[in-house]
């Protein structure tokens, strides 16, 4: 008798789920809805991130070029010189 009670509330749970299922599922809905929420600004804030750092890293790369524009006039003729001397060498050791 006890598993025939059981098997009646059994099919009368799911006769409600599925009358119900738009107030169960409005819930679980939700819950997605701030898990995608939650997700975007999950996905927002690391690009805020890498943009932080490309933004960090543009800067470095303009001060590196600031700094050697300005040391031009000092390193460009002295690579001009070892240049020229590698090619004497060069000529030199192959007539060798």
């Amino acid at each position: 008798m006890k598993t025939f009670f059981k098997i009646i509330l059994l099919i009368a749970a799911v006769v409600v789920v599925f009358h119900c299922w738009p107030l169960l599922a409005a819930p679980l809905g939700a819950a997605v809805a701030v898990g995608v929420i939650g997700g975007g600004l999950v996905v927002l804030a690391l690009l805020a991130v890498a943009g932080v750092g490309v933004g960090a890293l543009a800067a470095i790369l303009a001060v590196a070029t600031v700094f050697l524009v300005g040391l031009s006039p000092l390193w460009v003729p002295v690579l001009l010189i070892v240049g020229i001397v590698s090619l004497f060498r060069r000529a030199a050791r192959a007539k060798a």
